[in-house]
């Protein structure tokens, strides 16, 4: 088991030094740790910064979405991911 140190938490300086502790911690999911819902793409998710969101980040995948007998697509799909 490991033990999390959050006695410094205040000295954190930003979002994404919380971000990395919290997946170093293995609170949230590292990039690609994560396969895409969509069940027909090979994918992983990736955190990207999005202003447009509570916390200022969201799940992307960029993996390709296989469809039989037609050609294959860029996988565009988005999660958001709240923490706060």
């Amino acid at each position: 088991m490991k033990f999390i140190n959050l006695t410094n938490i205040f000295q954190w300086r930003d979002m994404n030094e919380i971000i990395f502790r919290l997946q170093d911690f293995g609170l949230i999911s590292k990039d690609h740790q994560l396969k895409c819902p969509i069940e027909s793409c090979d994918g992983f998710l990736k955190l990207f910064k999005d202003k447009s969101t509570i916390d200022g980040f969201r799940w992307n995948c960029s993996g390709t979405i296989r469809q039989q007998k037609k050609k294959s697509i860029k996988c565009t799909k988005r999660l958001i991911y709240q923490m706060f």
